[in-house]
């Protein structure tokens, strides 16, 4: 197993190959990112990035992963595994 990161893109969902498990969501040089266990053998793993404010389905409020912030805390996104 060896860790990686993933850039996200803000209101977009995201594909991870191989995602074992999902450690942090950071904004690393100004582009958010997810660190993640990589694993051959595990399958794949969408993200969904969401603004604070927008809707949500009550089936991915159990999977949260994280929160990063963009200009200077102006805005903040949640991701969540789908």
């Amino acid at each position: 197993m060896k860790i990686y990161k993933q850039p996200l893109n803000p209101n977009d969902t995201t594909h991870v190959k191989n995602c074992f498990k999902a450690l942090t969501v950071q904004v690393q040089k100004g582009i958010p990112c997810l660190w993640y266990i990589d694993d051959m053998q595990a399958s794949s793993r969408l993200f969904n990035v969401v603004p604070t404010g927008d809707d949500l389905d009550e089936d991915q409020t159990n999977k949260y992963v994280g929160t990063f912030q963009l200009n200077e805390g102006c805005l903040v996104f949640h991701v969540f595994e789908i």
